[in-house]
């Protein structure tokens, strides 16, 4: 169905269906509003939406589509598979299908609405009637977000409240057939508006989203704009939605205060990793299948250093036929066949991945100052102490009162040590450790503590493969291994 836009026109209110024959045997709906004037219109600044082809309402759960876009009235005939049910009063109309049940007494409202210039995709509305002339209303209100500052480009907004405002609501009608949502016990608090091509706010942009009318004790905005910044806005008092109103919020440019932010699951540094200037994220931890779910290590200097056949953090080199290297069978041409990466199981599937071999000596060696924002280290978390490699991001900022001396040489882990606060504001600059967690032959370990192994997603003829090498007297290169190998992975996910 395509999107329902906003046209500017006067006043508010709803819609209608005012009944129309082409044939005797047939039924068909004509939409307009209940004066009939328009699709829909909120009042504040006069909004209205017009209908698009293709768009469909249920009625008493039975679906009509139209093919008048563009208009403030629509003739909607009958769709649905099989014959054409004989409607009888009451009647129950609800738009968009995908939203409601076929009773009309349930309306769910998305987690994600997506952006439409100067309006709304998909504005709820619902009637009832014991005539044909069914006039639609608003169960929901609508907020206006104004924000005012230059040279920003958003690409998703979140509300926030103290109240469910996604998920499934009842709706029930009032006397005079206006409707009334009942709050959802579930769902989430908070609503996501999405821009995927990013939308400027330097001329004073309006962004729209639908809530459940109500006195909103909290209210949280956060704009992401696509230079990776961020903003924040709490307000804390009364923000009050009414059904079928617009609310205006406006974001005065002086309280506008965009820093940057690290996506979740992502170490708060950046790394250059080829020549075209193309830069990632490291994960904030090993990658680990814990009984058969997918996630990073809690803290980057994490491993778990022992074979179990439920917990697994060193992976033979991930094909289709292994289960993303979850094997230990200890032969090269079990892993034979095309690379799988691991980055598809978490998250969306699409944001993590592996590097390859050369956007890692890109990081360990080309990229500016590569020499200098490498070294080992120890990290000291109560009484063990983690070897480890420690990469520097792009930008880097050695935080006050801490120390780092890049490079290695034969029993150096010494040569960089943190004690678990100290290293805390390392990872807060930005800074990468990897451990030092050995490697796996089948369910027999090795090298814990000495070596450091992390696969690249770079085959190697047809039994190997590279990966990522450390120790303490080298600090970083890659090389082929043989693929039945069990080697760390650290996802990274594009800036």
């Amino acid at each position: 169905m395509k999107h329902t836009r906003i046209f500017l026109m006067a006043a508010l209110v709803a819609v209608g269906l005012a009944s129309c024959t082409k044939d005797e045997s047939k039924v068909s709906f004509t939409a307009t509003m209940e004066d009939y004037g328009t699709k829909t219109e909120l009042s504040s600044n006069g909004h209205s939406l017009l209908w698009q082809d293709g768009d469909q309402i249920t009625v008493n759960g039975s679906i009509y589509q139209t093919d008048e876009g563009g208009h403030t009235s629509a003739e909607f005939s009958y769709v649905g598979s099989g014959s054409e049910p004989e409607l009888s009063a009451p009647y129950i109309a609800t738009y968009p299908t995908d939203y409601w049940n076929t009773a009309g007494t349930q309306l769910t409202l998305p987690a994600t609405q997506n952006y439409v210039e100067d309006g709304m995709e998909k504005f709820p509305m619902c009637c009832k009637s014991y005539h044909t002339n069914l006039g639609f209303k608003n169960p929901c209100g609508v907020v206006r977000i104004h924000p005012t500052k230059s040279g920003k480009n958003i690409t998703r907004i979140i509300i926030e409240t103290e109240r469910y405002i996604t998920g499934e609501f009842g709706v029930a009608f009032n006397d005079d057939y206006t409707p009334k949502m009942t709050y959802a016990a579930n769902g989430l608090k908070k609503v996501r508006l999405t821009c995927p091509q990013g939308r400027s706010i330097s001329n004073g942009e309006d962004f729209y989203i639908y809530l459940p009318p109500a006195t909103y004790g909290l209210f949280k905005i956060t704009l992401y704009a696509d230079d990776h910044t961020y903003c924040t806005k709490t307000d804390n008092t009364d923000i009050v939605v009414e059904r079928s109103r617009v609310t205006d919020i406006t974001l005065p440019a002086e309280g506008l205060e965009f820093v940057a932010f690290v996506p979740d699951g992502a170490v708060n540094g950046i790394f250059t990793v080829n020549s075209e200037g193309k830069q990632v994220y490291f994960a904030k931890g090993n990658l680990q299948n814990i009984n058969n779910e997918w996630r990073f290590a809690e803290h980057q200097y994490d491993y778990l250093g022992a074979y179990d056949a439920t917990a697994w953090d060193l992976f033979g080199w991930s094909t289709a036929a292994t289960n993303f290297g979850m094997s230990t069978l200890t032969f090269n041409g079990a892993y034979s066949g095309s690379f799988v990466d691991w980055g598809t199981q978490i998250g969306d599937g699409d944001t993590w991945y592996t590097l390859s071999r050369e956007e890692w000596i890109y990081v360990l060696v080309t990229r500016p100052g590569a020499a200098s924002k490498k070294g080992v280290a120890t990290v000291t978390i109560g009484n063990n102490g983690i070897y480890g490699s420690i990469l520097l991001p792009d930008a880097w900022t050695l935080p006050a009162g801490l120390s780092f001396t890049s490079g290695a040489g034969t029993g150096s882990w010494t040569r960089n040590q943190y004690t678990a606060a100290e290293w805390e504001q390392m990872e807060a600059a930005g800074a990468v450790f990897l451990p030092a967690a050995g490697y796996r032959y089948g369910t027999e370990m090795y090298s814990v503590g000495m070596f450091g192994d992390y696969w690249s997603s770079t085959p190697y003829y047809e039994d190997d493969a590279y990966s990522m090498d450390f120790s303490d007297a080298s600090v970083g290169y890659c090389s082929d291994d043989d693929r039945e190998r069990g080697h760390s992975v650290r996802l990274v996910q594009d800036y």
